[in-house]
This record gives C-alpha cells, sequence and structure tokens, in this order.
C-alpha cells in the first residue's frame, strides 16, 4: 500500500508501519526491532520517530503496536515515549499461551516529536 512505511537501517534495524489497522486505534507499526548490540543507542527512536512524522504527515493522528508482556524493557521504552496500555490478550505461541498488551499514541505528530527530544 502506498500509505504504508518501512525504514530499513542497513542491517541494523527496521521498523514497518502499516496504514489500515484497527479503526479507532490509527497505524498499526508491526515491527520495530534493533539488533541486540545496538539498543539504547537511540536507533529505535529515531526510527519510530521518523515513521511517525510520515504517518503524522499523512494525516493519520493515532498508532498502536502489540507488545509481549515479558517484554518489560520494550513496554518501558514505549510507555517513556507516552503510549498507553488499552488492553491485554494472548497468542498461542508453540502451542504456549503468551500475554501481550496493546500500546497506543493517539497523536502521532507529538510521539515523533517525543521520539526526537528524548536523548
Amino acid at each position: 500500500m502506498p500509505d504504508d512505511t518501512v525504514l530499513i537501517a542497513g542491517d541494523l534495524g527496521f521498523i514497518a508501519v502499516w496504514a489500515k489497522g484497527d479503526p479507532g486505534f490509527g497505524a498499526y507499526i508491526d515491527n520495530l526491532h534493533v539488533r541486540p548490540e545496538r539498543r539504547s543507542g537511540g536507533l529505535g527512536r529515531r526510527l519510530l520517530g521518523e515513521a511517525m512524522r510520515r504517518v503524522a504527515g499523512r494525516g493519520e493522528s493515532g498508532a498502536y503496536l502489540w507488545v509481549f508482556d515479558d517484554n518489560a524493557r520494550a513496554i518501558e521504552f514505549y510507555r517513556w515515549l507516552g503510549g498507553e496500555i488499552v488492553e491485554g490478550g494472548f497468542d498461542q505461541i508453540d502451542g504456549a499461551e503468551v500475554a501481550h498488551s496493546r500500546i497506543v499514541w493517539r497523536d502521532t505528530a507529538q510521539l515523533a516529536d517525543a521520539c526526537a527530544l528524548t536523548p
């Protein structure tokens, strides 16, 4: 789709944001990955910020993602950037139920700004 956003930082990380997510929540941040040895260096924040600048630029005000509940580091990062946990659920992975939460941002321009301002 022309409004989807995929940004790749060489072999260091990438983000994929789909324009059509759940109605009422906005764009769907499907993947944000940074190589483990590059985490905490700002690459994920920069990728997310640039993707949200593009999403906001096309007029989409909201965005969301799902994150596994045992990924405390990611949850802390998203909440630090103003994300709000609005619901939870479970995925079936290799026969086991794995808890996950939906995190939303209601203002993609504000999220882009937060990504630019944080160290």
